[in-house]
């Protein structure tokens, strides 16, 4: 399931709850015909240096510079997307043919205001762009793993790289989904009750439906009955052997 449309930009109006909206570089731009990518390989964590310029400005400011590109920027208060995630971009240093410009979607994470919560709105996107795009095993590497630059500098500065790390995979041990509401949705789907399956997994945590609570109670007595009937057939094969 993905959550990105045919040219790599988002079709999603929120993430957990934070605005999201897409502001594209104009086609006519040497930015917008970068290589087309289709396997990437990380996303690339930065910090844009500027603390007074959100999400917002700091997109705009990308868009009028012809060799800097990346793909989302951040903020306490939403995610703006620049760039296709389908594209390479100017943002690791490391050259047109670098790993990170190449394989990488670079993330700048605003400078001003709440950068602590900007930090957990871009674990969000982190966490969306690993599990609902087109791209199965991205790592997170920040600026510094490709070109030596000392960045995301507010991150290595306060938290350090392992910090952000392990604030990330909090968050994602904190929000994982449990399976048993996984296989309620799937299982409903197959059986018909519900026939939009992509909505149902985007929306899984959100309380759960009628339908959603009689197929579990359904689910649970299908378990039981065939425990029961498992455990009649041991005793009939037992009886049988005496």
């Amino acid at each position: 399931m993905t959550i990105f449309d045919a040219d790599g930009f988002i079709h999603v109006a929120t993430l957990e709850g934070i605005p999201v909206f897409v502001s594209k570089v104009p086609e006519t731009s040497v930015e917008y015909q970068s290589t087309r990518v289709t396997d990437k390989r990380y996303i690339v964590i930065h910090n844009a240096g500027n603390a007074h310029a959100d999400d917002t400005a700091n997109n705009r400011f990308m868009k009028q510079d012809d060799y800097i590109l990346w793909h989302f920027t951040v903020d306490e208060d939403s995610i703006t997307q620049g760039h296709s995630i389908l594209r390479s971009g100017y943002h690791a240093g490391d050259g047109g043919s670098g790993k990170g410009n190449l394989y990488g979607i670079g993330i700048e994470i605003a400078d001003n205001g709440n950068v602590a919560k900007a930090c957990e709105n871009a674990f969000v996107l982190c966490k969306a762009l690993q599990q609902q795009s087109p791209f199965t095993a991205l790592e997170l590497e920040p600026h510094q793993f490709f070109s030596g630059k000392y960045c995301p500098q507010w991150i290595l500065d306060n938290w350090g790289w392992q910090g952000f790390i392990l604030r990330y995979e909090a968050y994602l041990q904190a929000t994982s989904v449990p399976a048993w509401k996984t296989a309620i949705v799937h299982e409903s789907h197959v059986n018909q009750i519900i026939t939009d399956l992509e909505r149902w997994m985007r929306d899984i945590d959100t309380p759960m439906p009628t339908w959603a609570v009689l197929a579990s109670i359904n689910n649970a007595y299908r378990a039981l009955l065939m425990h029961m009937h498992a455990l009649a057939s041991e005793t009939d094969a037992k009886q049988e052997t005496s």
